[in-house]
């Protein structure tokens, strides 16, 4: 079997669940499906390819949509499945039915993109989108209330050793390093100076 038969097995036996399928490259095939027939088309490369790899899944912000592509490899060829999702409506199905790996890259989507995954017990409730604009408006700012602003709880109380000068969820301001004593400083016109050995001419 090579890449050629894949695609050729693809369109016939599952044409009513993809939209796109080509070979662009050797041993490289591209699939464009709806982000709801995803888990389906994802089960059959698994089960019938042996596409078990996962290699990373990649996200791209389209501007209205978002694009997911999922790096599937197996001995022969790599597929990446690719869906569209609304920016208005950013929900996609879990792949951890599927594959339990793909927890670790969803969550990193999540957060960079505030991508909604379904059906996934082990996900929170919450969106934490490393790319929104009020994340980054709040830099510098204390923790408290940069996480107030992206609604993130921080679980710190008064009592907490972080808190500083009395104000919830401010970190401690780490002390600065003291200078070094042991080695004097650089002096190019020192000839006995340890860094300046006649011998090695600096």
């Amino acid at each position: 079997m090579n890449a050629e038969t894949i695609v050729e097995k693809i369109t016939s036996e599952i044409k009513d669940k993809i939209q796109e399928t080509a070979l662009t490259a050797p041993r490289r095939i591209n699939v464009k499906v709806d982000r709801e027939q995803l888990l389906a088309v994802l089960q059959y490369l698994k089960d019938q390819f042996g596409f078990t790899h996962l290699a990373t899944i990649s996200g791209v912000d389209l501007g209205e949509y978002f694009e997911v592509v999922y790096h599937m490899s197996n001995a022969i060829a790599t597929v990446n499945v690719r869906i569209l999702t609304p920016r208005s409506d950013p929900k996609i199905p879990s792949t951890c039915s599927v594959i339990p790996g793909a927890i670790l890259y969803e969550r990193e989507l999540q957060d960079m993109f505030g991508l909604v995954y379904r059906t996934c017990s082990a996900w929170s409730s919450k969106t934490f989108p490393i790319l929104d604009r009020c994340f980054w408006l709040t830099i510098g700012q204390p923790a408290s209330t940069r996480c107030a602003r992206i609604g993130i709880s921080t679980g710190r109380t008064k009592s907490s050793p972080e808190v500083n000068n009395g104000i919830q969820g401010r970190l401690r301001p780490s002390a600065p390093r003291p200078a070094r004593t042991d080695q004097p400083a650089h002096d190019p016109g020192r000839r006995d100076h340890p860094r300046c050995r006649p011998e090695t001419g600096l």
